[in-house]
């Protein structure tokens, strides 16, 4: 169900800006599948209908309207998800990179986003092709949630910026070269039970640096570049 007591056009506009769309592009896309929009409509009116208790008028007095959401339903959501797929895979949903100039800026910026779980932050100190690659799991993650409503999406728990995501109390950078930086993550029930994450790190064109890889603990051979993968294949 769609957010209950919101008008259609700020269902919309939430939706589009989850997947981090600038503005001309939500207007691109939001034309692409008109659709999609009447379902949010149709789907709007009946949740008002229920919320004010009129459920016989749903059942009877609206049966074309019922018959209208039902037409409307599968269609547009697969138009909406095929739409978002054509951005993403072009490089428009992808988040611009935004380098910072030195190793250790970027641990201390990355570690913000860990403790806070800032995808968006966490995304913009990211490399290219960790940001397509964002962006495919979101589209494999739309998808899912339209094949098996209720159950766990791949995004359930959000993006896994760190070995251990959830509760976290502190995130500390230690050991940081040109190349990578270990951060130490401590969990908020018990801070002294530790472990240690890896960031790679590639220089930019311009100076700048920005993550190429997280390696998880304990040995930090598994990489969040698999676990993208492996998330955005479900099918």
């Amino acid at each position: 169900m769609l957010l209950k007591n919101k008008q259609p056009q700020t269902i919309w506009s939430h939706c589009l800006k989850r997947f981090h769309l600038q503005a001309p592009l939500r207007v691109m896309w939001a034309k692409s599948y008109e659709h999609s929009f009447e379902y949010a409509v149709q789907q709007w009116k009946v949740d008002q209908l229920i919320l004010v208790g009129d459920e016989d008028a749903v059942g009877e007095d609206n049966e074309e309207l019922e018959e209208e959401l039902s037409d409307v339903d599968a269609e547009a959501r697969m138009n909406m998800v095929h739409s978002l797929s054509a951005l993403a895979l072009a490089g428009l949903v992808a988040s611009t990179a935004a380098a910072e100039p030195d190793p250790t800026s970027l641990a201390r910026q990355f570690c913000d986003a860990v403790r806070s779980s800032d995808e968006a932050l966490a995304e913009t100190l990211m490399n290219p092709d960790l940001q397509a690659a964002i962006a495919r799991l979101r589209v494999a993650d739309a998808e899912f949630r339209i094949a098996y409503p209720g159950d766990k999406p791949p995004l359930g728990d959000g993006l896994r910026l760190t070995a251990f995501p959830d509760g976290l109390a502190s995130c500390t950078p230690v050991a940081v070269t040109s190349d990578s930086a270990d951060l130490v993550v401590a969990p908020g029930s018990d801070p002294s039970a530790t472990w240690q994450d890896r960031l790679v790190l590639m220089a930019t064109p311009d100076g700048g640096v920005v993550v190429a890889d997280i390696l998880y603990a304990p040995d930090q051979t598994a990489r969040f570049s698999d676990w993208l993968s492996e998330a955005a294949s479900w099918k």
